[in-house]
């Protein structure tokens, strides 16, 4: 039987729909696969590690002193019906940065960054490494393991930099200003990325995801992903290895010309195939299957558009299309290639009904 899945369930949906179900609860609510996202990666996570937000509500004003050189504070600048704006500082020794964050309902993304200058990323090196939230993470995975695989992420540094810390505009022009300045960035988050792995429990954690959308090449040339994606991958990759941790690198755009860039990282699976009708341009499944099929487990390629705004007959066609391209001889996860939050019930049933007539492997 072919896996199928949703991948990472929004709570958006969960609580429109099915009284705030978790993502376990979710995915066995429809007779999928569960594939469950850990929900507390990090002991005491900072502004590098993830875009934390809205800890300010109203004109509260939140310190964190994460270490005595590392002082982090997040208030709420201006709270509106729809969305906030939230103001985000960190102080250190060496200088103190600050960015704006702006947060809806559905997503939350950096109104201005971190870096604005060279020099800034001198209190880079006062950030306290991270460490995994080893009891959080047992918990969860003792509930996951059960009915199926647990999953985490640890993004790429080039990610990170884009979403929290440099304007995405700025860095692609840093790239060829001072590219030793940015790979300097690199190698500090990357530094900080390894040593997080090497704190996680063994044996807890099945599937970690690495990469990012940024990584694809709707943003960067294979030439850019070669100088500045590659390696840390690579490095990554090796790290999971030696904790026993499978890797997939999830790249949501376009990734057809560094597709074979990503599997030589040693990674174990690729998604999320997107096709162009999302953005993306896997759209020769057959010619993915055949060059890569053998080496990497294939995870996505369903536009999950059809299953916000389509019929169950659309559902299923593109179901069974995926099912007879990618999933002969195994190897292949159907799952949606990003996030919805907001989608009509029957038609996720659709999506599982159709996995599970089409699925079954012929003898």
């Amino acid at each position: 039987m072919v896996p199928a899945t949703i991948m990472d369930p929004q709570p958006q949906f969960s609580e429109r729909h099915l009284d705030g179900m978790d993502q376990l609860e979710t995915l066995l609510h429809f007779d999928l696969d569960p594939i469950c996202y850990f929900q507390n990666l990090y002991e005491t996570p900072t502004f590098l590690d993830v875009l934390t937000y809205g800890m300010a509500g109203g004109s509260t004003k939140v310190v964190r002193e994460i270490s005595p050189e590392w002082v982090e504070t997040e208030e709420t600048v201006e709270d509106h019906e729809t969305w906030r704006l939230i103001r985000q500082s960190v102080h250190t020794p060496g200088g103190t940065l600050e960015r704006y964050v702006k947060a809806e309902y559905e997503t939350v993304w950096m109104k201005t960054d971190f870096i604005k200058k060279e020099e800034d990323i001198e209190p880079f090196h006062y950030a306290p490494l991270p460490r995994a939230n080893c009891d959080a993470i047992k918990r969860e995975a003792k509930r996951y393991q059960r009915k199926g695989i647990s999953r985490g992420y640890v993004t790429n540094p080039w990610q990170d930099i884009i979403t929290g810390i440099r304007d995405v505009n700025r860095l692609l022009l840093d790239c060829f200003d001072r590219p030793v300045w940015v790979k300097e960035i690199i190698h500090i988050l990357l530094k900080r990325k390894l040593h997080w792995i090497e704190s996680l429990p063994e044996g807890y954690v099945d599937l970690m995801e690495i990469g990012g959308g940024p990584s694809g090449t709707s943003l960067v040339s294979p030439q850019m992903y070669e100088e500045f994606i590659m390696e840390a991958d690579r490095h990554t990759v090796e790290a999971l290895k030696k904790k026993g941790i499978l890797s997939v690198n999830h790249n949501c755009g376009k990734m057809m010309d560094v597709f074979e860039l990503m599997v030589s990282t040693g990674v174990d699976a690729v998604e999320t195939l997107t096709p162009s009708s999302h953005g993306g341009d896997c759209d020769d499944l057959d010619y993915i299957k055949n060059k890569w099929g053998e080496r990497v487990c294939l995870m996505g390629g369903f536009d999950q558009k059809l299953i916000e705004f389509d019929s169950p007959y659309e559902i299923e066609k593109e179901v069974k299309h995926l099912i007879e391209h990618y999933g002969p001889g195994g190897g292949y996860i159907l799952e949606n290639t990003d996030h919805f939050f907001d989608a009509p019930v029957e038609n996720v049933f659709a999506f599982a009904k159709a996995a599970r007539e089409h699925g079954i492997y012929k003898s």
